[in-house]
């Protein structure tokens, strides 16, 4: 999530297969937004920058480094400060370094190792009660030396490579069986090699909680695609461009955002019910003032918008807490550092 915002800084110092543009003004009820206040977590635990946020139960996860380990877990209710798991070293239960996605599926809790390309699985409980818990499982990913992500969907998982490759599809143990290279319309003459620039290194993918579908949700201008799994092979089920991305061609992925592109997307959420995206709707000369979205679009899951949320303070990742009907968003202070807000639906 925001290691894409921070590359981008750097260089700075459907079953509507529609290729219509939808009004997103309209369509995404900008103008008809819930607004909502900024209530903040407080906690004296010293963090570094906020990369990403899940919840477990009672607890909740961020990425972030505090200079011993990279996730640090908070209660959800009062964020007291619990534990820092991925404690760095090279000793049981112990990570090499801060280079990890998590993600919590059911009873499971997942880490990808960016730099090991290796998926560890944790049973939840162990995880969150043992700052040196050991895997109970852990598996290669073949073909591709690195991955952004990797998900469960059916009786497979689904990686966004970081080679230029869409999506690969593997099975359960890892062992690649095929890929997957189509890609929406970005418009008149946007040759393959900038469609994947701007799809691969620029959006986001969750699993439904059933593992039946997956969503990917693109950072430069609107799109939305729906995805399952047909004749064991992915299939794409549903395209929406909410937002023209207005791009180039390009030879790289850094210099195809340009001041004027359109961005999207900024963060994502799923439930078996909706789809919570942040979203920004500005050019990037605006939207890199603050590198933070104003609004939460929730979508059901054949990517109608159901609800628009104006959020005060800006935001960029955010997870649901289906229990309390809360969501918790990263955001920023006064100060301009990392902090977790919140607001009840």
């Amino acid at each position: 999530m925001k290691r894409l915002l921070l590359m981008i800084s750097i260089t700075f110092l459907y079953s509507c297969k529609s290729n219509e543009i939808a009004d997103f003004e309209s369509t995404l009820k900008l103008g008809k937004a819930i607004s909502v206040g900024t209530k903040f977590c407080v906690t004296d635990k010293v963090l570094g920058g906020i990369f990403n946020l899940q919840i477990a139960d009672s607890v909740l996860i961020l990425l972030s480094d505090d200079g011993n380990g990279c996730l640090q877990l908070f209660n959800k209710l009062n964020y007291t400060y619990l534990q820092t798991n991925g404690i760095y070293g090279r000793g049981p239960g112990e990570f090499p370094n801060n280079l990890v996605e998590i993600n919590v599926y059911r009873d499971t809790i997942q880490v990808l190792d960016l730099q090991r390309n290796t998926v560890s699985l944790f049973h939840k409980q162990k995880f969150l009660t043992d700052s040196f818990a050991i895997a109970d499982r852990i598996f290669q990913i073949e073909k591709y030396n690195g991955c952004f992500d990797i998900f469960p969907v059916d009786s497979f998982y689904i990686s966004r490579p970081s080679i230029k490759t869409r999506f690969a599809q593997y099975n359960l143990n890892g062992k690649h069986i095929k890929d997957y290279n189509i890609y929406p319309d970005f418009g008149p003459n946007i040759n393959e090699e900038s469609k994947d620039y701007a799809l691969r290194h620029y959006c986001f993918t969750k699993t439904k909680p059933d593992f039946t579908k997956f969503v990917s949700l693109s950072y430069i201008g609107g799109i939305l695609e729906i995805f399952n799994i047909h004749d064991n092979s992915i299939n794409k089920v549903t395209e929406i461009m909410f937002l023209d991305p207005n791009i180039k061609n390009s030879d790289d992925n850094i210099s195809i955002v340009k001041d004027d592109t359109n961005i999207g997307f900024c963060g994502i959420y799923v439930t078996n019910k909706h789809i919570y995206a942040s979203y920004s709707g500005l050019q990037f000369k605006d939207f890199k003032q603050k590198f933070l979205a104003d609004y939460i679009i929730v979508f059901d899951w054949k990517g109608n918008p159901q609800k628009t949320y104006k959020v005060n303070s800006g935001l960029l990742g955010l997870t649901v807490d289906e229990e309390l009907n809360r969501v918790y968003y990263i955001t920023k202070n006064q100060d301009g550092e990392d902090i977790i807000g919140w607001f009840n639906l």
